[in-house]
């Protein structure tokens, strides 16, 4: 079962989604990293989970009506700056998995150009492309189909499963609670030949039950305390 960084590795010295969050999953030993993705202005793909900045760095500044340029200016907490996907597909290219998460936005036309730009030259196997919004993952998929797909959803996992299925899916990205609450969606996903990887699994024991039960991957705010737990041998 692979141990995937949640936005790279974050801590008050490596902020989450930046450069220096994903290399330090990656020194942790993670199998790969899981970054969110959103869209400038001017239409460059950025590491960013949330529309605006108040969070991450204390500002009022909305990504979608900011420019790149002036996104680049605006530090984060040590001085960090945003980094853009292609940024960051370029630092994993070749250490691990890049799973992007990629957040909605009505340019899904753009959006789907500005990903694929992103992650353009990295081997399709190194890559998920994935979203809660559907017609992300069609616009996707429609521009390249051997790109990996994953549905991200926390609810009605059967129904997801189905979804992702008619999307051209190969995988299922879930909630921790919805998979503990609904174990029967493994069975499935593995019927469906999905793989399924959970989010966010923080405690080595429900890392141990997922799997025990079946789960691809986990995405993780703690790869290094995953990854120390005793491996999981069958009886």
């Amino acid at each position: 079962m692979e141990v995937l960084g949640h936005r790279g590795y974050p801590s008050p010295t490596t902020p989450e989604n930046t450069l220096v969050s994903v290399e330090a999953a990656l020194a942790a030993g993670a199998h790969g990293v899981e970054v969110d993705v959103r869209l400038t202005a001017d239409r460059v793909a950025v590491c960013l989970h949330d529309s605006d900045l108040r969070r991450v760095a204390g500002l009022a500044v909305i990504v979608e009506r900011t420019c790149f340029a002036q996104l680049r200016r605006l530090l984060l907490p040590g001085g960090h700056v945003i980094p853009t996907l292609r940024e960051v597909a370029v630092a994993v290219a070749g250490r691990g998995r890049l799973v992007v998460d990629v957040k909605p936005d009505r340019r899904t036309s753009s959006l789907a150009r500005g990903v694929l730009h992103g992650i353009d030259g990295i081997a399709d196997d190194d890559v998920v492309v994935s979203s809660f919004d559907p017609q992300v993952l069609l616009e996707v998929g429609r521009r390249e189909p051997s790109r990996s797909l994953a549905l991200i959803d926390g609810e009605d996992l059967s129904r997801s499963v189905a979804w992702a299925i008619g999307l051209g899916c190969d995988a299922l990205h879930a909630e921790l609670k919805a998979v503990l609450l609904q174990p029967h969606v493994m069975a499935e996903a593995r019927e469906a030949r999905l793989a399924l990887r959970a989010w966010t699994v923080n405690r080595p024991v429900d890392a141990e039950l997922l799997e025990r039960t079946g789960a691809t991957a986990v995405i993780t705010d703690e790869p290094a305390a995953l990854l120390a737990r005793q491996p999981v041998t069958a009886h």
